[in-house]
């Protein structure tokens, strides 16, 4: 692997890029790669901006909000794959966002007109997390917009988890499971116990 990895990446392998690799830890350590292994060197210039706005938006205040018109420059800068990194960052935070940030962050970057669908469903998946009961609308009709179950099954998992959320789950389900694939309907049946 690591003459295929350099003899790929000649150029970069000859600029020394890749000096600030510890191999011997890569391949000789046990279990996954701890992040003190993990090598600094490599450039972190697209990952900056979605973990700095992440912060932004775990840190600020409620009567800070106003002052967070800023980030939509940051927020319109950022390619479809630094949001889903961004998104995904505020889902793995150890709180989850006040219903206030997300109704600030819904309006300033226009959510609710994405027109992607892995952007909306780490949307919709950040609202559930808060248990925003005004967005399960939204959820709904996602779920039954898209049918993939990569986005279905987490969706109906955390509605069936969210505060008042098992009602509109279950609903839901019962009126659009005709639409899913069956392995599909079959496993959000079990994870919803219908």
């Amino acid at each position: 692997f690591k003459m295929f990895f350099l003899e790929f990446f000649s150029e970069e392998a000859g600029a020394g890029t890749f000096s600030c690799l510890d191999w011997e830890a890569w391949f000789y350590s046990p279990g996954l790669p701890v992040p003190s292994i993990i090598p600094s060197c490599f450039d972190s210039s697209l990952q900056q901006p979605c973990i700095d706005l992440k912060n932004t938006w775990i840190s600020v205040s409620a009567d800070e909000l106003a002052t967070l018109d800023v980030t939509l420059e940051i927020y319109s800068f950022l390619s479809p794959l630094q949001k889903l990194y961004m998104f995904s960052l505020l889902l793995r935070a150890e709180l989850p966002l006040p219903v206030t940030h997300l109704t600030k962050m819904k309006s300033l970057y226009n959510l609710q007109d994405s027109k992607n669908a892995e952007i909306r469903f780490k949307w919709l998946s950040l609202c559930l997390r808060s248990n925003w009961e005004e967005m399960y609308g939204e959820v709904s009709n996602f779920l039954t917009e898209v049918g993939r179950m990569k986005f279905v099954r987490p969706l109906y998992r955390n509605l069936n988890k969210a505060k008042n959320g098992r009602t509109t789950a279950l609903m839901l389900f019962k009126q659009h499971k005709h639409i899913y694939h069956n392995i599909c309907t079959a496993m959000v049946s079990k994870d919803l116990d219908c």
